[in-house]
């Protein structure tokens, strides 16, 4: 990542705060943006000014996001895609590997990681196994009352 280069994190949750925090402790001078999607309405980004700015889209479905954050670089500069949403790791890993947007670039898990992060009881069965950390139970919906399945 070049100081020249814009870094777009998509997801303005608790994530985005840290990537953010992260890019800036690692001494990051660049222009951050905070993506975030039009019907979301105040999130944590709107909260925090100056440490990003925040990309209002109005998108539909994750395949309209590429080519708006390719649309907002300015000329010549590059722009490195972080994830705070995984909704989003699918779509940008095709335009990728696609090449469709050479100046948008992003670091996709590979495949078998990707179905481990995009499946959430999976991924604390993973997270599990590695006894690294405790991870919550997870419920199916199907429980009207997960109190006593607990």
């Amino acid at each position: 990542m070049r100081m020249g280069d814009t870094a777009f994190v998509c997801g303005t949750y608790v994530n985005e705060c840290g990537i953010v925090a992260s890019l800036r402790r690692i001494g990051f001078t660049g222009d951050i943006v905070a993506v975030k999607e039009a019907r979301e309405g105040s999130t944590l980004a709107d909260l925090r000014p100056g440490r990003s700015t925040v990309l209002t889209v109005d998108i539909e479905k994750p395949e309209e996001l590429p080519p708006l954050l390719n649309a907002a670089l300015a000329d010549g500069r590059r722009g490195v895609v972080f994830f705070g949403d995984e909704r989003f790791l699918t779509v940008f890993a095709e335009a990728q590997s696609q090449g469709l947007y050479p100046n948008l670039r992003c670091c996709i898990p590979s495949p078998e990681t990707m179905r481990i992060i995009l499946d959430r009881p999976q991924l604390y069965e993973h997270v599990g196994r590695l006894e690294s950390v405790e991870v919550p139970k997870t419920l199916g919906g199907d429980h009207l009352n997960p109190l006593e399945a607990l």
